[in-house]
């Protein structure tokens, strides 16, 4: 691999992270659970769902949400990296994976007041996207790290430098404080 290339690669694996940290800390923690239960996505008397009788709270519906995408990459795990390993599909999947999460989490921005199916379906396809793409994600990069190093650290820069951000963003415009 020329310099060049390998500059690319590390460049490219950088964005990878920090987007893949953003999705984890903006989308899974911090924003949409909290606009999927408490704002106006949800009806307050909860969703109507075909397999119940009864109205669901939103925070159970969060968790159910959660749940399947969790549950529907735990048991594709095994094949994608059955597939990632004996047919080189490494990369090929990572980029399919992480084109899934970012479409779908971009869709999410049409998901209005009372379009919480929109919202779950658009949820679950980005989950899926990214928990699938950390299988690719995760291995170690010959090449692309020095002296052991992963891109683990800039990660979790990122997401330190993010939450920083976030925190006195917050306090600045605190009029208390």
């Amino acid at each position: 691999m020329s310099q060049q290339s390998q500059q690319k690669a590390k460049f490219g694996w950088c964005l990878y992270d920090w987007a893949n940290s953003a999705f984890a800390t903006v989308v899974l923690a911090a924003v949409l659970p909290v606009y999927f239960a408490f704002a106006s996505l949800v009806p307050d008397q909860g969703a109507n769902l075909f397999w119940s009788s009864q109205a669901i709270p939103a925070t159970a519906l969060w968790g159910y949400i959660v749940s399947f995408s969790m549950a529907a990459v735990a048991i594709t795990a095994p094949g994608l990296g059955n597939l990632a390993d004996r047919r080189g599909w490494r990369r090929r999947l990572l980029i399919i994976f992480c084109l899934l999460g970012s479409f779908a989490t971009c869709g999410l921005f049409f998901a209005g007041p009372g379009q919480y199916l929109l919202a779950a379906i658009l949820f679950i396809l980005g989950n899926i996207g990214f928990a699938a793409g950390n299988i690719f994600y995760k291995p170690p990069r010959p090449g692309l790290g020095s002296r052991g190093r992963s891109s683990f650290c800039a990660g979790f820069r990122a997401r330190i430098y993010r939450r920083w951000i976030d925190v006195t963003d917050r306090l600045s415009d605190d009029p208390e404080i």
